[in-house]
């Protein structure tokens, strides 16, 4: 459940909560492909373990796109893109689920999960504390290939 005020929860099936510049926004996500994000929109993309998420922005577009921290809950970026005109090279995959908040300031900015590029190498982030059981501190991101 997300407290939203005193009086107020929700579950996370609802709504997503995070906490961005010092203020908690409510969030539409949307699982459903391909996503429009428009002026002044955030939405909340979920892309699934080896899936592979690509990023176009319209003509005049700007934006961000920011990979989701899980281990905060979801309210900190682990990395952002900046989104332009035009397609960002693919992000992604990940092993496990991973979810990205995606903006956009001008223009219009499309999200869409595909199948990931044969052979791309996976990006593990390691998320529990203080090691995990790979061995590498918390927070560790890599690369992992077939």
């Amino acid at each position: 459940m997300w407290r939203l005020s005193q009086q107020e929860q929700r579950s996370d099936t609802e709504a997503e909560m995070l906490l961005l510049t010092g203020q908690f926004l409510l969030l539409q996500e949307t699982p459903q492909y391909p996503m429009h994000v428009s002026v002044g929109v955030n939405r909340v993309a979920t892309l699934p373990e080896g899936q592979a998420l690509t990023i176009t922005g319209a003509p005049g577009a700007t934006g961000i796109v920011s990979l989701l921290d899980p281990v905060l809950g979801g309210t900190n970026s682990l990395q952002s893109w900046t989104v332009g005109a035009g397609a960002l090279a693919q992000i992604g995959p990940y092993a496990g689920q991973q979810r990205f908040l995606v903006a956009c300031s001008a223009g219009r900015v499309d999200a869409e999960v595909n199948a990931a590029a044969a052979l791309a190498p996976m990006i593990v982030v390691s998320s529990a504390a203080p090691n995990n059981n790979d061995g590498r501190p918390d927070g560790t991101i890599y690369i992992q290939t077939a």
